[in-house]
């Protein structure tokens, strides 16, 4: 069984999703959908999921290899150098 959680960016900007523990971050655009998957083995867990100012923050537990996709297709991680706006 696949775990997930999907990610709608219901605002009218960007909102940054930041990917716990490893500090992944990825813009989402104004209205995108974007799915955090954990594609590791190991038995699932529960994502913890939190509230910021920029936009939202998705905490893996120990063992979870969380990859983010859009439309079936993974999505690499921005360039922490590139501004977020």
């Amino acid at each position: 069984m696949t775990t997930k959680v999907i990610v709608k960016n219901g605002r009218a900007r960007n909102m940054l999703l930041t990917v716990e523990p490893w500090a992944d971050q990825y813009v989402v655009s104004a209205g995108q959908v974007v799915e955090v998957v954990d594609v590791s083995n190991e038995v699932a867990d529960t994502f913890e999921v939190e509230s910021t100012a920029d936009g939202l923050v998705v905490y893996g537990w120990p063992g979870s290899t969380l990859e983010v996709f859009c439309k079936n297709c993974r999505v690499e991680p921005r360039d922490q150098n590139i501004p977020f706006e």
